[in-house]
């Protein structure tokens, strides 16, 4: 039997090196997805974020979907929302073709 040569330390963190950089590029990928989404919507509606956004509770929320807009967009969104929230969460939600943000509207607050 021929055993295998002893693992270094080094060569036991390279999976979790790995790991945390595609974590790391992933996390800065969506905090560039996250600011290009704010900066078209505050564009598109011609208003200040604060008066877009609240930080009080509330029945409606702007999503960013990042696709043209057309139903299987409408589809995704309102699919995870509901694995999320769950099924009779959304009572209303719009996405309009050629735009990459949509509006939801829940049944309740929380």
């Amino acid at each position: 039997m021929v055993e295998a040569p002893p693992i270094s330390s080094a060569e036991a963190t390279l999976p979790q090196q790995s790991s945390k950089k595609q974590k790391d590029r992933d996390c800065k990928k969506l905090k560039n997805k996250t600011k290009q989404a704010i900066t078209v919507l505050c564009k598109a509606e011609d208003r200040p974020f604060e008066s877009l956004f609240s930080q009080e509770p509330t029945t409606q929320m702007f999503v960013a979907h990042f696709g043209n807009g057309d139903e299987a967009d409408q589809e995704l969104v309102l699919s995870f929302v509901r694995d999320k929230a769950g099924a009779e969460a959304v009572k209303e939600i719009t996405i309009l073709p050629g735009i990459n943000y949509g509006h939801l509207v829940f049944q309740h607050e929380d």
